[in-house]
């Protein structure tokens, strides 16, 4: 229990103010209740400078007392790691200490929250020069992403609907919108918007925005030696509860981009290294972190298209960091080999999209060539979770 006085407490069975308020007195108090006699000075002045002594160590033992009962969250915890069967998996019953994700629940009431308000002012923000924050009426925010390319606005959205179908739930809430100026939503902040040059009847991106958060660093054991640049269950050992909850998102993230081919988070610190070698030490960009140690994975739009686009000049970057994993979530990992014997996972992405997105039709269909690719990359992941698995028996 956390002490409520900095006042050291000790029995005193002697102390008159006993019959008051029980046999509990301060070290001062019981000082000035108990003088010494005039025949027993000497012993009693010698007594009396342990007292300082005294309340030392029971300071001390106080001291300890409060860190070792500290509420959780407030001190680096240790874990007992229990082992698991495949050896691959981060341990279930340690899943109870990563913060919440976005649940569908809170997903629906933001969109409903949204689509009841209307904007009252426009300021720059939310990452590329023609994306926005908007404030509503009720001083909520969201962050409005403007884009020219439909591929990138098709990225965007077939990356949150991903993320949403594999319980990945580290993308914020996002939805579809018009520009129109003459609107409710819009039309209070028209000349703000003419200004930002944006063109009326424009499909844009409307994200939750989420504040406040800090940096996201790529672990330390992917600064290791190539021969050890693997994360196993090695690296649990004697883990706290900030390390596990980082380790589990970092593997989460790392399948997540690798199935979306995402260039703009992990793979451009990697990229940016043959000319900057501190950006293994740098914040990865387009990652970080709410206060309660959640990650957010934002600014997804090359994923899907752009990305597998450019496969050829960046996918070894991806192979890199799929290399790198001998440690699943069990929950991505059922999903991602469930989803390679049925080949399904376009079309429950889809089926999800064509039901929560009122202006589902406003936006094309992923295209065929880059679906096939979408299931290879399925395949690839599968087949490593299977290599791991192997190596974990033959040991």
């Amino acid at each position: 229990m956390r002490p409520q006085s900095s006042l050291i407490w000790i029995y005193s069975p002697y102390s008159p103010s006993m019959s008051k308020r029980g046999a509990i007195s301060t070290i001062s108090e019981f000082s000035l209740a108990n003088p010494p006699s005039k025949y027993g000075r000497k012993k009693t002045k010698r007594a009396t400078t342990l007292v300082p002594y005294i309340a030392f160590c029971l300071s001390l033992l106080l001291l300890v007392s409060f860190l070792v009962n500290l509420p959780s969250g407030e001190r680096e915890e240790e874990f007992t790691v229990p082992a698991e069967d495949d050896g691959i998996y981060f341990p279930q019953v340690l899943e109870k200490f990563l913060p919440q994700g976005f649940t569908q629940s809170h997903i629906n009431n933001w969109a409903a929250g949204v689509r009841r308000r209307h904007v009252v002012r426009v300021t720059v923000g939310c990452g590329r020069m023609m994306n926005r924050l908007l404030t509503l009426d009720d001083g909520s925010r969201v962050c409005c992403r403007y884009r020219h390319n439909q591929d990138q606005v098709q990225g965007e959205l077939y990356s949150y609907y991903l993320s949403r179908v594999l319980g990945i739930n580290k993308v914020a809430p996002t939805m579809l919108a018009v520009v129109n100026f003459t609107s409710p939503f819009w039309s209070s902040v028209q000349d703000d918007l003419v200004e930002s040059g944006w063109t009326d009847g424009k499909l844009v991106i409307l994200t939750q925005h989420i504040a406040p958060l800090q940096p996201v660093h790529i672990p330390h054991y992917y600064h290791e030696s190539s021969s050890s640049q693997v994360l196993t269950s090695s690296h649990l050992v004697n883990i706290t509860r900030p390390g596990f909850i980082d380790l589990f998102q970092w593997s989460d993230t790392i399948l997540f981009d690798y199935l979306t081919g995402n260039l703009d988070r992990i793979v451009n610190n990697l990229h940016n290294l043959q000319w900057d070698p501190r950006m293994l030490k740098s914040p990865i960009h387009n990652l970080e972190k709410r206060e309660d140690g959640m990650f957010l994975l934002f600014d997804n739009e090359s994923g899907l298209l752009h990305s597998y686009r450019l496969m050829d000049k960046y996918q070894h970057y991806h192979h890199q960091l799929l290399k790198s994993l001998c440690l699943f979530p069990r929950e991505t990992a059922d999903k991602i080999e469930s989803y390679h014997h049925n080949g399904e996972i376009w079309s429950d992405m889809h089926a999800m999209f064509l039901t929560q997105e009122p202006l589902s039709k406003k936006l094309p269909k992923l295209p065929t060539k880059f679906v096939k690719t979408l299931n290879e990359r399925v395949a690839h992941i599968t087949s490593q979770i299977q290599s791991c698995r192997n190596e974990t028996v033959q040991e």
